[in-house]
């Protein structure tokens, strides 16, 4: 968040929200995926968003979100064709 431009990210109020998203993830809140939701409405191409919510949908074991998980595998592949190695080890763990 702090600099990185590979998180594709078009306005400063989509970081802010993040951060929300984030801070309602850390503190036990319940609103951490649909405050994502509302932010990859706006933003489709926002990877870190992607890449939370991805984690979020892994951590609640939902085999139905399965075909949501491709679609946020496919969002990354096309939005990161210029990010370096070390990043994309990163979201390589996540697929795995």
């Amino acid at each position: 968040m702090y600099g990185e431009n590979w998180i594709k990210l078009h306005k400063l109020d989509d970081v802010v929200e993040f951060n929300k998203a984030l801070r309602s993830y850390l503190y036990f809140k319940k609103y951490s995926l649909d405050i994502i939701n509302v932010i990859l409405t706006n933003n489709p191409n926002f990877i870190m968003a992607n890449c939370f919510k991805g984690f979020l949908i892994l951590l609640s074991r939902d085999k139905n979100k399965a075909s949501e998980l491709n679609k946020i595998f496919d969002t990354i592949k096309l939005n990161t064709l210029k990010i370096n190695d070390k990043l994309l080890i990163y979201i390589n763990i996540l697929k795995n």
